[in-house]
């Protein structure tokens, strides 16, 4: 931000006014598409949820510990389009405030979940009875605004989700392991998990393998996938990975297993995703083993792991600590102190990523979606007005 300050010659007020209000523009942009994806008709869309950690410096001398929060996100698998993107984060209101409040009606001596206040992470929490959703080790509170429980800020990222796709025939969550993801999915999708509207899929992919790992990963893949290609000449590579799936998914000691520990390893993983290994969440015991071998092969990360690593590029202030022995892992690079403006680049990032920038296709995820006609540019959201028809179908 100082640099910005001295390239553009003004002051940081001025760099932050601008921020907020580029960040509105970016509302608006992202709640006029959300009316056209409210109808939006499709028989199936693939989706993938996770959650992206950020921490924020201190911001005082005498408390040097750093906040830490958390960002749930999803993208659609096939156009790359992140539908919504959502930080542990209320800059509404004061974390004073509220605790004198929840002083006042006895929520210290409630149960979480019977709190009045229970949604927001108060300093009376940050204690050893605290276990649920402790605060992670040596981070402390936000100065300003309240820090919003995980659980609730995905619960209510899922609820978002259902209102958003209204007309998809056929959703499929891809959800990582973080802890309360398919809790949020089945509160908020549950009628249609019963019927089968709604499939859910627990996704396990080692992120900490080294280069030489995955390519040692997999060529094991790749052989074991050859070999078995060998034994059925003339027949798609894809068909006999689909072969591979049904012959592990009706193994005995598969199917003895309890429905939560059924992890299948995908037979054609990618070096974005190796020893990929997959587990049927919303199984209603109605499905073929044709059909699910089918889901299977679909399940997918790549669309939103992708979208996070632009983040950590693209914007300095959330790119990954620095850690050093001089630090006593306190000093985070360029993290940002508050995190109103965390929340605000995060959306700012998100709608550009959604309208503006282009794969390889030379298309953004937008147009892929079927949302625009050609991409956008910052000066057209800058530009937008409220109701301009003329802007949300370009």
């Amino acid at each position: 931000m100082r640099r910005i300050c001295e390239v553009a010659e003004v002051t940081a007020p001025v760099i932050y006014q601008r921020i907020g209000f580029i960040h509105e523009q970016c509302v608006r942009v992202a709640a006029a598409h959300d009316e056209r994806l409210r109808s939006l008709k499709k028989a199936r869309l693939g989706i993938a949820v996770d959650r992206q950690e950020h921490v924020l410096n201190w911001s005082s001398q005498f408390d040097r510990r750093v906040t830490q929060m958390g960002a749930v996100a999803s993208a659609d698998t096939t156009s790359g389009f992140v539908l919504g993107l959502h930080l542990d984060y209320d800059p509404r209101y004061d974390v004073h405030d509220l605790e004198m409040a929840a002083q006042a009606c006895g929520d210290p001596a409630k149960r979480p979940a019977f709190r009045k206040y229970a949604r927001v992470f108060l300093p009376f929490e940050d204690g050893p009875n605290e276990a649920e959703d402790p605060l992670p080790e040596e981070s402390r509170l936000p100065s300003r605004g309240v820090r919003i429980h995980s659980p609730y800020t995905i619960y209510a990222h899922f609820y978002y989700l259902k209102q958003l796709l209204l007309e998809i025939e056929q959703l499929h969550f891809y959800l990582d392991r973080d802890p309360g993801l398919h809790g949020g999915c089945f509160a908020a999708f549950g009628p249609q998990v019963r019927v089968g509207t709604v499939e859910a899929f627990w996704v396990k992919i080692d992120k900490s393998l080294s280069v030489d790992q995955k390519k040692r990963l997999l060529a094991a893949s790749e052989t074991a996938l050859a070999k078995a290609q060998a034994a059925h000449p003339g027949m798609r590579k894809f068909d006999v990975a689909k072969q591979l799936l049904m012959s592990a998914l009706s193994q005995p000691e598969f199917l003895a297993l309890p429905a939560l520990k059924r992890w299948v390893p995908h037979p054609m993983p990618n070096m974005g995703e190796p020893a990929k290994a997959m587990c049927y969440l919303s199984d209603r015991g109605d499905l073929d083993p044709v059909t699910l071998a089918d889901y299977l092969l679909d399940v997918k990360m790549h669309a939103l792991d992708r979208f996070f690593m632009q983040v950590r590029r693209r914007l300095s202030v959330l790119e990954r600590p620095i850690f050093s022995p001089s630090s006593n892992t306190r000093w985070h690079g360029y993290a940002v102190y508050n995190p109103t403006v965390v929340m605000r680049l995060l959306e700012i990032f998100r709608v550009t990523y959604n309208f503006v920038l282009v794969g390889e296709d030379r298309k953004t995820p937008a147009m892929r979606l079927g949302l625009a006609v050609r991409p956008w540019t910052l000066e057209d959201i800058i530009a937008f007005l409220p109701g301009d028809q003329s802007s949300v179908k370009a």
